[in-house]
């Protein structure tokens, strides 16, 4: 009986031992699994946020091309004829300038600011920054670009977006706008000294330049009188009355103008794995920059500044010199359309990825006068341009030029110097070949485009071939 009561309380004591072993162990477990969990939700975590992240980068870079692009991305957009202000066009009937310089009112200006040695960024990272305000939209770059001439219009929110659609910044020590009692005019590459007014155009007279920049305020009461609006063409030009800019616009006391922007919403996107997402994220983001950078310069390394005013610029004095010595050359029209207009937009720049970098259309865009290559280059040369209509095989012996804005009158040489004169005009192309004399493979010519008055209007040096 003694044996039995042993064997069961030691039966009991084993069982007891069970119990505790095994609960022991399940809360070992179940530790383990919490210890494990919290290892894992860092990583987790981590992951999370960095798909946050990406998805983020990834809304702003399809946003940022949106801002590029047009939304009709495979038609051909050309600039407003009118040049106006919102749309404005012109209902009046114009005079011709050299009247107006000879017989017109005296405008009193003054002169805000004056840099003879600013030259103008073709790119500016702030453009990037402030995509959503439409600062880095394609077609509005190149028609800017192809302008001498801005009026600048309203308050502080237009102003601000004035200056950083043209890449301006002003000390409040260099120039004070008022925009309540002056209507300001904003010149580029030229000299004003002068301001003309009749009936409904102003004229600003002047001489063209390889760079520069001035801020030019008249009071608005000189310019309305005791009217509350009125329209009027504003023009550029030369001491002779050649046209080189303009601008067509409506202009009223104490107007101010509220820019309206459209908040760019990007989808949402929604995956069951994150590291499937993770890893879509970075291709996508990897593809968008490469796409991107074909526009426009990621690394935000300052701005880039054209390369129109870098030489040496000939004084009139020079250009007279070189002009009396000059003869004429032979040189015959290859194509000439006094219609057309260049665009500022053109599907293949979407398509061609060496032929889209902004900064590099900008640059284009700021000139009139090109050398065309040779025939293994005119293809993607003309695409540049967006130039697309049919032209017969040009001369191979024969150096010709793409003119812009231009009818062309005569051509003179003298020694390295060429000389394309003849009269601005609002729109139109030519292609013109040259008999150009004596040329050697290792010389350098000077080319420029001059108005009858002696003016340059562009100018580019070469390696005649």
């Amino acid at each position: 009986m003694k044996s039995f009561f042993v064997v069961l309380r030691l039966k009991i004591i084993i069982f007891l031992m069970f119990i505790i072993i095994g609960s022991f162990f399940l809360i070992s477990v179940t530790g383990l699994g919490t210890i494990i969990y919290e290892l894992l939700l860092p990583s987790q975590q981590v992951i999370t946020k960095e798909i946050d992240i990406l998805q983020q980068e990834n809304n702003e870079m399809r946003d940022m091309l949106n801002a590029i692009l047009p939304a009709k991305k495979d038609s051909i957009i050309y600039p407003n004829p009118y040049r106006s202000h919102e749309g404005y066009h012109a209902v009046f009937k114009t005079q011709n300038i050299s009247e107006i310089i000879e017989s017109g009112e005296d405008v009193g200006f003054e002169m805000l600011y004056h840099d003879r040695e600013y030259i103008r960024p073709i790119y500016d990272p702030a453009w990037k920054t402030f995509y959503f305000r439409n600062w880095l939209y394609l077609p509005k770059k190149l028609e800017q670009a192809r302008h001498q001439l801005f009026v600048l219009y309203g308050g502080v929110s237009n102003l601000f977006d004035s200056f950083g659609h043209l890449s301006l910044q002003f000390e409040k020590k260099e120039i004070s706008i008022d925009y309540h009692k002056n209507i300001h005019f904003l010149v580029y590459d030229f000299d004003v000294q002068q301001i003309k007014k009749k009936k409904h155009q102003i004229v600003l007279v002047g001489e063209p330049s390889r760079k520069g920049l001035q801020v030019v305020a008249v009071d608005v009461a000189n310019i309305l009188g005791d009217k509350e609006h009125d329209q009027f063409l504003f023009q550029l030009c030369t001491p002779r009355g050649y046209e080189i800019d303009y601008f067509y616009g409506v202009y009223q006391k104490s107007e101010y103008y509220k820019q309206k922007y459209e908040s760019l919403v990007a989808p949402a996107f929604i995956f069951a794995e994150d590291s499937t997402r993770l890893q879509q994220l970075k291709d996508q983001n990897h593809a968008l920059k490469r796409k991107l950078n074909t526009y426009i310069p990621l690394e935000d390394e300052g701005k880039i500044f054209s390369n129109k005013g870098m030489h040496q610029v000939n004084s009139t004095q020079d250009i007279n010199l070189i002009y009396q010595k000059s003869l004429p050359i032979r040189w015959q029209v290859q194509y000439a359309n006094s219609y057309y207009q260049r665009p500022v937009y053109h599907p293949i720049w979407t398509y061609r990825e060496d032929l889209r970098f902004i900064p590099a259309l900008i640059e284009m865009n700021l000139r009139t006068l090109f050398s065309i290559p040779d025939a293994t280059q005119q293809k993607v040369f003309f695409g540049k341009h967006g130039f697309e209509y049919q032209i017969d095989e040009l001369p191979k012996d024969k150096l010709c030029l793409l003119i812009y804005d231009f009818l062309v009158r005569e051509v003179k040489q003298y020694q390295h110097h060429v000389i394309v004169v003849g009269e601005p005009t609002r729109k139109g192309v030519s292609i013109i070949s040259l008999d150009v004399e004596n040329t050697k493979h290792d010389e350098q010519y000077q080319y420029y485009l001059m108005t009858p008055d002696l003016y340059e209007i562009d100018y580019f040096k070469s390696i005649d071939k």
